[in-house]
């Protein structure tokens, strides 16, 4: 399934400064709690800890969205993933 993750508001210094990444995931992912792990696992090389926690929940101050909806609106982690989804990852704790 093809998919692009987008890391704003500072996430890009946690995947080697890549604002958008644009991949196919293994068809194993198919909800937002199967991305995070597999972000977690093949895209951050360091500071896992700052998207993460060791329940593997979206930090506090993170914003998700997919196709620029909340994701509390769409059931969050549990929201099966679409072909061509744009989901976004927004931290509201960068500085200015």
């Amino acid at each position: 399934m093809n998919v692009t993750i987008e890391f704003l508001g500072g996430l890009d210094a946690l995947v080697e400064k890549q604002k958008e990444v644009k991949t196919t995931l293994p068809k194993e992912i198919t909800h937002l709690k199967h991305l995070i792990i597999w972000i977690k696992e093949n895209l951050m090389k360091s500071r896992q800890e700052e998207f993460v926690t060791n329940e593997l929940q979206i930090r506090p101050g993170i914003m998700v969205l997919v196709n620029e909806i909340d994701w509390a609106l769409l059931d969050e982690e549990n929201y099966e993933i679409q072909q061509n989804d744009r989901i976004a990852f927004l931290s509201s704790l960068h500085g200015g």
